[in-house]
């Protein structure tokens, strides 16, 4: 039950990102961009590259009991407490 709850608060939240991005493109909004620094932009994409690649090790290592949470802490500690499944 507690899964299938996650799971339509992340399709909510990808429906909401995605009618967003068509706001934003009818609008012509992606100049805003231009408004941000290099090293924000860097470094948003440098955590979204580091979020992303943590939540792979789940599949590249095989484990089966992962943690839920996105942040990289609890996913680096869920790692090394099941490094026996590995």
């Amino acid at each position: 039950m507690h899964h299938q709850v996650a799971m339509e608060k992340m399709l909510f939240k990808k429906k909401r990102h995605c009618v967003n991005c068509i706001y934003f493109l009818i609008c012509r909004l992606g100049f805003i961009i231009d408004f941000l620094s290099k090293a924000t932009l860097i470094g948003f994409m440098g955590g979204a590259a580091i979020i992303v690649s943590l939540q792979q090790l789940k599949g590249l290592l095989g484990i089966t009991h992962f943690t839920k949470h996105m942040s990289v802490v609890p996913v680096l500690s869920s790692v090394f407490q099941h490094t026996n499944e590995v």
